[in-house]
């Protein structure tokens, strides 16, 4: 049977919709700064004819603010609960707690995370999935905000499967604990197996992430050789842990 079948350039615009549901959440986060903004407009407008006695201008001014303050009310409690289900407990208001914070993240959170959770979506990669290494600077950890994780490297994740399991795949790192956005997903192959290839990025959205706390000293020789991944963590005496390797069991459906 061919692949003509299934991969089409119909499927695989419909293959990039399953996609682009991915990346809600992130489109969804640049909409809490707009709706901000334009509160601030709305005050800034009622502000300015406040001082004026006209009746109908003063109170159209005032349905502007309480309409942009319900609005803002909105995306902050929605927010708020993305960040309470898919987001890690890394605070920067302290620098090597929050060091300590993410390399547990890395190593003993994200990827045995995704291990248990990968079997749910019906296949494999067909190789492992790695997560980077934490760095071995403090403060190389809190000069990002939001956190950006590539997985694999940024290298493509290969499942195989029929058309319709890769693409209930793909939609199913909806429902994974971490916010992730997938791109560049293509697919290849002749029915009914066809091979998925796709990257995948998680964000995370530290607490304080503006307000990072004191630096920690880098003179004294704590953050080891140059800060670079995988060096010494000096007065602590031994190396920060790897990155984790997760979905280390390959195979197909």
């Amino acid at each position: 049977m061919n692949a003509s079948k299934y991969v089409t350039p119909l499927t695989i615009s419909l293959a990039g919709i399953f996609a682009i549901v991915l990346v809600v959440v992130l489109v969804y986060f640049l909409l809490i700064k707009g709706t901000y903004q334009q509160y601030g407009v709305e005050m800034g407008i009622y502000h300015q004819y406040v001082a004026y006695e006209s009746p109908l201008m003063l109170q159209q001014a005032n349905a502007g603010v309480v309409s942009a303050t319900v609005a803002k009310q909105t995306v902050a409690d929605e927010w708020n609960q993305i960040q309470m289900t898919k987001n890690p407990n890394i605070d920067y208001s302290n620098v090597m707690n929050a060091w300590s914070q993410y390399i547990n993240e890395l190593n003993f959170k994200l990827g045995p995370s995704i291990d248990q959770w990968m079997p749910s979506t019906g296949i494999k990669p067909t190789a492992p999935i790695t997560t980077p290494a934490p760095p071995a600077d403090p403060n190389a950890v809190v000069k990002a905000n939001p956190i950006v994780i590539p997985l694999n490297g940024g290298s493509p994740i290969v499942v195989v499967g029929s058309f319709r399991q890769i693409l209930h795949h793909v939609a199913a790192w909806n429902n994974f604990n971490r916010i992730v956005l997938i791109d560049k997903l293509t697919l290849v192959g002749i029915s009914p197996w066809v091979a998925g290839a796709y990257t995948a990025t998680v964000y995370e959205f530290p607490k304080n992430g503006t307000t990072p706390g004191t630096l920690f000293p880098t003179g004294t020789g704590a953050t080891g050789a140059g800060g670079g991944i995988g060096g010494s963590m000096g007065s602590a005496g031994r190396m920060p842990p790897m990155g984790n390797m997760a979905s280390r069991t390959p195979g197909r459906p």
